[in-house]
């Protein structure tokens, strides 16, 4: 052990000593010991108490800076709907087109064109008749109706529900000569007015159903409805009235063969009971095949019997079928399907 000089008083004190024993100095030992220890021990407890204090401060100011963010953003996007509110509304036109590839083609929409008001000009003696309409306050006038007897505008709708109108036409050429109905449309795509024709040999009547517009053609027993859509007339429904079973068919090419007819008449006999007596009467068939006016090949039936006496249907198809049913008497006919005859006593009469 050696002796040192305390640096305080001057007193001589063993190096292993903490403190100076007359005045009370810390030795050199004394400190770098408490250095050490200091070093060595833990945190005090109010250092901790510190520590977790700032973790809330941070987390309270961590939200605030957020609260402040959220809101100017709010503030941003309000102010900005309210300055273009256009940004928000979606065009499906743009969306419906990024669906389509390359190859679809575009899709375009119709022409906003007003089209009413038609009618017919011109005099049907001299076949200068002509079929007008307003285009978009402009008279247009159309090559249909020309070379006509008569034209004449039965009805005028928006049949297919495109804002514009269009009419249903009957035309003729007089006389005997076939007539015919026409839908007339307004073709945005070549800019003329033109027309479809309806199968049909009766007036079709326009109906509406569920704000949908039909024709519908009433032809004998049956009936036929047709819509008109993008310049078509369609066949939506196809109602035959039911009748009794046919106990025989007779069709043009089985009573005339299938020889090119000219155009001169001639008469088919052919046998059948038609009172159901056991005797046979003689069935008259008549054509007169015309190409002149396209007709086709009709016939048309009269009944004869042994004492003379002779009925005429006065009605002309291709296909006549005696029925089962009875009126009066005699049997019940019907012709092309159709148009159903009964014997009331006196004459067949068209049933509807």
């Amino acid at each position: 052990m050696a002796l040192i000089k305390c640096s305080e008083c001057g007193h001589m004190i063993s190096d292993k000593a903490i403190k100076c024993p007359k005045c009370g100095c810390p030795t050199k030992e004394e400190t770098v010991l408490r250095q050490e220890d200091v070093a060595r021990s833990d945190i005090p407890v109010y250092y901790e108490e510190e520590s977790h204090t700032n973790k809330w401060l941070y987390a309270v100011i961590a939200l605030l800076l957020a609260a402040i963010a959220y809101g100017g953003y709010f503030f941003y996007e309000k102010n900005m709907v309210k300055e273009n509110p256009e940004e928000l509304l979606i065009d499906s036109s743009a969306v419906n087109d990024e669906r389509k590839n390359d190859e679809s083609p575009l899709v375009t929409k119709e022409p906003d064109i007003k089209v009413e008001g038609y009618k017919v000009i011109g005099k049907s003696d001299d076949l200068n008749l002509r079929l007008c309409v307003n285009v978009d306050d402009r008279l247009m006038k159309t090559d249909i109706g020309e070379g006509q007897f008569m034209v004449e505008v039965l009805d005028e709708h928006d049949y297919d529900g495109d804002g514009r109108n269009e009419c249903l036409l009957f035309t003729s050429m007089g006389g005997a000569a076939p007539y015919e109905y026409r839908v007339v449309f307004y073709n945005t795509v070549t800019g003329k007015i033109e027309d479809v024709g309806v199968d049909c040999y009766e007036q079709p009547t326009p109906i509406i159903q569920n704000g949908k517009w039909f024709f519908t053609v009433k032809e004998g027993v049956n009936t036929k409805l047709f819509s008109f859509d993008k310049g078509k007339l369609k066949k939506v429904a196809d109602k035959d009235k039911k009748t009794s079973k046919p106990l025989i068919t007779y069709i043009f090419n089985g009573v005339f063969g299938m020889e090119e007819l000219d155009e001169q008449e001639k008469n088919v006999q052919e046998y059948f009971d038609m009172d159901g007596d056991g005797n046979l009467e003689t069935l008259l068939f008549h054509t007169n095949q015309s190409r002149l006016w396209g007709w086709g090949t009709l016939m048309s039936l009269s009944i004869q019997w042994d004492d003379g006496r002779l009925i005429e249907t006065n009605m002309t198809a291709d296909k006549i079928s005696i029925l089962s049913s009875k009126s009066n008497g005699l049997y019940d006919l019907l012709f092309n399907d159709k148009y159903l005859f009964k014997w009331n006593g006196k004459e067949y009469v068209e049933t509807k």
